[in-house]
């Protein structure tokens, strides 16, 4: 298990904010046609988050073969990150896009907090 004790490390870090898990799911499913994405799937759903000091976890993921054994796979991943509350986005600008509107709708809150009067005359 070397996940775990990487993310345990990076998370102690204050540069980092949030984490972004890209998987690529074609390669994956080569290694034991799904099996492993379906223990990924698991490890990241319960047992990630204890790594991660109480930042923000997000996964994206990229396909490019049409199989349908990879799109069954990538559907019960979905559902089990899903049901773990763990947003799970096709693609990372997608996962950016989501993740930075998190970070305005934060400092434009936390600024309302310290700056009540601001922009009032």
């Amino acid at each position: 298990d070397l996940l775990g004790p990487t993310l345990a490390l990076l998370a102690k870090e204050s540069y980092l904010d949030m984490f972004i898990l890209s998987l690529h799911l074609d390669w994956i499913y080569g290694t034991e046609e799904g099996a492993h994405i379906d223990s990924i799937g698991r490890y990241l759903a319960e047992e990630a988050r204890k790594h991660l000091n109480g930042k923000p976890l997000v996964v994206v993921w990229r396909q490019y073969q049409p199989q349908s054994g990879i799109k069954a796979a990538r559907e019960r991943l979905e559902r089990q990150l899903q049901n773990a509350g763990i947003p799970v986005y096709e693609g990372l600008e997608a996962a950016l896009g989501a993740l930075s509107r998190v970070a305005e709708y934060y400092t434009f809150h936390s600024r309302a907090v310290s700056e009540p009067n601001r922009g009032k005359k």
